[in-house]
């Protein structure tokens, strides 16, 4: 028989890794409808003998949801999440996230106070920063570069805050038609002026270009509507009207050829700008004009033009090519900061189809600079780069629609657009929509075509069982978000904390009842479990002793950490004190056990000889003490209440009188910790 000679204590805890960021003193938990909350508060005070919980707020009535303020100094987020989740009264636990914040994203550039059209700072902006957050504007969702094709009077092709499309099917300057789509060496554009790909450099134009499509968040200068999307530039836009159909004509062909070749050659190009016109013109005096936009709209580009700069009713008294009949052409007048119309811009309830911002709009401008500038021609880009922005936003199902129907999809981008804008008293009799240009709107009414797609990962956010953590993302949906868990729950948090292995389905619902559902499974955590062999010290000053480890569960890696330095599982050489090791894996979570080293006796137990089975168990467990005597076992639930103590005279301890769940196995001997091993109970 052993005797217990020498004395060997251990200290053992777990390091609670944090992933998201949360209230550590609070939690948000939905019961059951029959469950009172003040008998669920004073029934947890009672169990931590103190006042625990020292207030609760409800949430929601009819969920019967409330979050709950606890103390700390007696129970850590982690505990209690296992506590509570373990309760049958509640359905779900959650900590209170701290991260929610507005779905806006600002960007960088140095110069964007300036730019209130889009800054959210005056009444007449467009809802830029939310509109942004479903995507800024420059990539479609299955990888395609989004052009503009601006038509105008020049371009400073090498200023720093615009992108310029490369025609990369041409060889410059060699006097070849390499891609054969009837222009020589048109490698940045075309010249319609004189049929040549030299560009003249213009402050208009390049104005223009930085509205519609200047980088974004490059932390220089301005941003456009769609960051750094494209632009295809064609001189063109004054003179003869052959000119402009000549420039038009670029367009359509490098459109035309890209979805001939399926994108092998050409542009997908979106959206084309004309900042131009003819003042007080008649339509029908124009029809191939106007038939252009037909034609390019077939190819599935939008066309913007900017009405006249006058307080004129281009109704009654025509403007060119703002009255052109096509539906494949947004017409658009001038806005000002405070949402009213320019009094110096045109108006119409049947041709001009909705207000941009056009006044004091500040821009790119030649040689790297920036300046403010007013008219129509400022408010026609804005819709320009709005059109680009909503392609950036589509789904992957609606981009493949639009490759196989360019022109209905077209029309379906223009319809978000109107349906999308500001309907204000203050523009009444101004335009078909009565409204202004609101990017986030325009991209949420897009987004009633249902293509939401759900998705989510999984996590273990705290080294506990019940420690996972679900972040669930329904993408290409318009909030609110409501996510359907098959146990109940129901919430508008896509993070779901304190989640215990097993398998969960959860449906994502959007504000228009669009949705999916994902299936996920929660693999059994597998906690760190420490074993070890201590040699004691035979003699005074003799550092013989030793301590072996054996370590079973934890996930990955295992690395070790001792207070001598040592990084191994065993430590050698050891002398009369005490020594900790620190056991972690590949997750971060961790052990760490503390040994006080003694001289050695005759004959130590050691919590090797100690043996505990099965585990999980039924009810009955039994306790091989390798015939040591004056052993003595106490059971404690999760709260740390001791729920059963028994003398180890018997090998055989009944557990069948006590509730599912997880239980704490201490033995000791007169007080002396022996062995601590958890015993779960089905």
């Amino acid at each position: 028989m052993k005797r217990i000679v020498g004395i060997l204590i251990f200290v053992l805890f777990t390091t609670v890794m944090v992933r998201a960021q949360f209230a550590t003193d609070q939690l948000i938990v939905q019961f059951h409808n029959d469950v009172n909350i003040d008998e669920f508060t004073h029934d947890m005070n009672n169990a931590f003998g103190n006042q625990l919980v020292y207030k609760s707020k409800e949430l929601s009535g009819r969920m019967n949801m409330h979050l709950i303020h606890f103390d700390t100094n007696l129970a850590n987020i982690d505990k209690l999440l296992g506590v509570f989740g373990s309760d049958q009264r509640t359905i779900a636990v959650q900590p209170n996230h701290t991260n929610v914040e507005l779905r806006d994203k600002t960007p960088n550039d140095l110069d964007y106070p300036a730019q209130w059209a889009l800054n959210e700072t005056r009444l007449g902006n467009m809802a830029a920063p939310t509109a942004w957050d479903y995507s800024t504007g420059d990539t479609t969702s299955t990888g395609e570069k989004i052009v503009i094709a601006v038509v105008d009077n020049g371009f400073d092709l090498n200023h720093q805050d615009l992108s310029f499309f490369e025609n990369t099917n041409e060889i410059p300057n060699n006097n070849i038609d390499d891609d054969q789509n009837g222009y020589v060496d048109d490698v940045n554009g075309w010249n319609a002026y004189n049929d040549t790909n030299v560009i003249p450099t213009q402050q208009h134009g390049t104005h223009v270009t930085g509205i519609a499509a200047a980088k974004g968040d490059n932390n220089q200068g301005v941003t456009g509507v769609g960051w750094g999307m494209e632009v295809l530039p064609i001189a063109g836009s004054s003179g003869s009207e052959a000119v402009v159909l000549a420039a038009y004509g670029y367009i359509l062909e490098m459109r035309a050829l890209y979805n001939e070749t399926d994108g092998q050659k050409g542009a997908f190009v979106v959206a084309a700008n004309s900042s131009f016109g003819i003042n007080f013109a008649d339509a029908s005096q124009y029809p191939l004009w106007c038939n252009f936009y037909d034609s390019l709209g077939a190819e599935g580009v939008l066309s913007t033009g900017a009405t006249i700069n006058g307080n004129i009713d281009i109704d009654q008294f025509g403007d060119m090519p703002t009255t052109c009949s096509s539906p494949y052409l947004l017409s658009v007048t001038n806005l000002t900061e405070d949402a009213v119309k320019n009094a110096g811009a045109g108006y119409g309830t049947t041709h001009i189809d909705i207000a941009a911002p056009g006044t004091d709009i500040y821009s790119t401008v030649p040689s790297n600079s920036y300046s403010n500038s007013t008219g129509t021609s400022m408010a026609a880009p804005q819709v320009a780069g709005a059109i680009g922005l909503l392609y950036s936003a589509m789904c992957p199902d609606l981009i493949n629609l639009y490759k196989q129907n360019p022109d209905s999809i077209a029309l379906y981008v223009r319809e978000s657009i109107l349906k999308g804008a500001d309907t204000l008293s203050l523009l009444q009799g101004t335009s078909a929509t009565e409204g202004k240009l609101n990017l986030t709107r325009a991209i949420e009414e897009m987004l009633r075509f249902d293509c939401t797609d759900i998705s989510f990962e999984s996590s273990q956010a705290n080294c506990e069982p019940c420690g996972a953590e679900v972040i669930v993302d329904l993408h290409y949906a318009v909030a609110p978000i409501e996510y359907y868990w098959n146990d109940g729950l129901v919430t508008d948090n896509n993070v779901r904390s304190g989640m215990c292995a097993g398998n969960y389905s959860v449906t994502g619902v959007d504000r228009y009842g669009n949705g999916k559902v994902v299936n996920i499974e929660i693999s059994q955590f597998d906690s760190i479990v420490l074993t070890s062999q201590v040699n004691l010290i035979s003699a005074p000053n003799a550092g013989d002793g030793s301590i072996q480890l054996q370590v079973s569960g934890g996930n990955g890696n295992i690395e070790y950490e001792w207070s001598t330095g040592d990084t191994t599982d065993a430590i050698q050489n050891l002398s009369q004190g005490n020594y900790q090791v620190t056991v972690t894996d590949s997750t971060g979570c961790s052990v760490t056990k503390s040994f006080d080293m003694f001289l050695s006796g005759s004959d130590e137990l050691t919590e090797n000889d100690i043996s505990i089975y099965p585990n999980p168990t039924k009810g009955l467990v039994t306790v091989r003490t390798g015939g040591a005597r004056g052993l003595t076992l106490d059971v404690l639930d999760v709260v740390g209440k001791v729920v059963l103590t028994e003398r180890l005279d018997k090998q055989m301890i009944d557990l069948t009188g006590l509730p599912s769940g997880l239980y704490i196995f201490k033995i000791h001997s007169d007080g002396n910790p022996v062995k601590t091993e958890k015993v779960i109970v089905r």
